[in-house]
């Protein structure tokens, strides 16, 4: 999926193309049709999942990572 979101980012020029529906197949072999504007949230909240995760191991081995806010 990464690899079709960077390529549509890269040619993205409309806010319509924000609607543009994309399919793609999933592990199970079914396909799954999503518009650009969705994936694009799934990923950064994907992220924010993982650095939240990477962060609460750390502190449980005492290592906090701190503030980890962007702005």
């Amino acid at each position: 999926m990464t690899h079709t979101l960077l390529n549509a980012l890269k040619h993205l020029n409309s806010d319509e193309q924000l609607e543009t529906p994309y399919e793609r197949l999933v592990s199970d072999g079914s396909r799954r049709k999503r518009v650009l504007w969705e994936m694009m949230l799934h990923v950064i909240n994907h992220g924010t999942q993982h650095r939240s995760e990477i962060a609460m191991m750390l502190t449980s081995f005492g290592h906090s990572p701190g503030d980890m806010e962007i702005l």
